[in-house]
């Protein structure tokens, strides 16, 4: 298994779980009010599109370039280009990861401070 899907399988789950702790019916389900960037990747269609897109040609040029001998520059540069896209959506699965992990701590934290006011 590839770190990428490591990262990706460590990653969903957090994502996933967090959303369902909020009642969200899907982990794609974001409040518009909070982070701009996963706004926009989840609302514009042809954002997530080019960033899925890309980010799945990078592995493929990378696979169909190891046995290539001497690849073209056309497809060098599109290596490139869509090498940056693919850093770009892992780091947007990085900031999904973190805006998971801070709703989940909040959800925590509301429901223990709900639990400490029963008690009392």
């Amino acid at each position: 298994m590839s770190i990428r899907t490591q990262f990706m399988q460590g990653a969903f789950f957090p994502i996933s779980f967090s959303s369902m702790m909020k009642g969200a019916t899907s982990h794609k389900t974001i409040d518009l009010s909070g982070n701009p960037i996963l706004r926009l990747y989840y609302t514009s269609r042809p954002v997530l599109f080019f960033m899925c897109m890309g980010n799945e040609l990078f592995f493929c040029l990378l696979y169909v370039m190891h046995y290539i001998e001497e690849p073209q520059v056309w497809l060098q540069w599109l290596l490139g280009v869509c090498s940056v896209v693919c850093v770009l959506k892992s780091g947007i699965s990085l900031l999904h990861l973190i805006t998971a992990s801070r709703n989940m701590a909040a959800i925590d934290v509301a429901d223990r401070e709900r639990e400490r006011s029963k008690a009392q």
